[in-house]
């Protein structure tokens, strides 16, 4: 197992949280409803953070690096007192999701497109912490191939929407860019940097 395997079944395990099903639906008969219910904590398995190994992480900073032990060690043993042929209790749910979340917020799969994106996200904000201007709300990194098929890095850089109107912003946004650029050479030498620029509200338009 690795810290992919671990990535890969935290997104999964996440994906299969869903709303209660309400027991008063006039659109679902008694078998849709037991399904739904049921389905609705599939997540609530230690699958959903098998994989995970402490020592995978030397890239997070000592604070999340504990943190998410923490996590995922406190879900394990909520998750491994499910029996496997009934559906998980109210406490149990009451008592996981929490940490479910916690170990989402640390490895933000909305925020760092795949596993590889993930580590070289973090070195990235790492590396620029302290040098961004305020109004970088967020960076969100992919990683795959670009269209000559060579190894390559994306950044879309999340900017307040009010900074796009200041006098001189596009000057700022070159600067930001040189800067992500240079510290993507140096964290990810064999990937080409590519950085793209979106407002708040592009990126809120693009998550509904």
């Amino acid at each position: 197992m690795s810290l992919r395997d671990f990535w890969i079944s935290v997104r999964l395990g996440a994906g299969l949280i869903s709303p209660k099903a309400s027991v008063d639906s006039a659109t679902l008969d008694a078998n849709q409803m037991e399904r739904i219910l049921r389905g609705a904590d599939l997540w609530l398995t230690p699958k959903a953070v098998e994989g995970f190994d402490e020592g995978d992480f030397g890239f997070l900073t000592p604070d999340e690096r504990s943190r998410l032990a923490e996590h995922v060690t406190r879900f394990r043993e909520i998750a491994s007192t499910v029996p496997g042929n009934a559906p998980a209790t109210n406490d149990q749910v009451r008592q996981a999701l929490p940490e479910l979340r916690a170990i989402l917020e640390i490895i933000r799969p909305d925020k760092y497109g795949d596993p590889d994106a993930f580590v070289l996200g973090k070195r990235l904000e790492q590396q620029v912490q302290g040098d961004l201007p305020e109004w970088v709300r967020e960076l969100r990194v992919e990683t795959g191939h670009d269209a000559s098929g060579d190894p390559a890095l994306w950044v879309w850089v999340e900017v307040e929407d009010d900074a796009m109107t200041d006098e001189g912003f596009t000057r700022r946004i070159r600067q930001v860019k040189t800067l992500l650029e240079n510290a993507l050479r140096t964290i990810s030498p064999d990937r080409w940097p590519y950085v793209r620029f979106r407002t708040v509200s592009e990126q809120q338009a693009m998550s509904i």
